[in-house]
């Protein structure tokens, strides 16, 4: 992932120094070299990258991680088993039939150092 984003980067900046600071000729006579111009760019590019990430982590990932738990049928009904369990409310057939769906889930997942 981490080589993927540095080849999209570098991709980036070699694009945008071809297309762009060599075209403008005011612009070229400041950043003639490729590696000043990368060097500024990053400067420029990694507080705002980090800014903005760290906003979408605060904000957009709990609700990608809600939205993701509201979608799982699995996940709500063994919570609510759970809770139901830890309030003494709990049908002993719901029990059973989650202990069987647990058991087949073991035998398909091929753990065997967990007994």
């Amino acid at each position: 992932m981490y080589i993927g984003f540095a080849f999209a980067l570098l991709n980036f900046v070699i694009i945008f120094q071809r297309f762009f600071i060599e075209s403008i000729d005011s612009v070229h006579e400041v950043l003639s070299n490729i590696v000043i111009f990368t060097i500024l760019f990053l400067i420029i590019y990694l507080p705002i990258a980090l800014v903005f990430g760290n906003y979408y982590y605060k904000t957009q990932h709990r609700v990608d991680y809600a939205m993701m738990f509201s979608n799982s049928s699995g996940i709500i009904k063994f919570y609510k088993l759970l809770f139901d369990l830890k309030t003494n409310s709990a049908d002993p057939k719901e029990v059973e039939s989650f202990k069987k769906m647990l058991h087949k889930f073991e035998e398909k997942s091929k753990v065997t150092f967990l007994k």
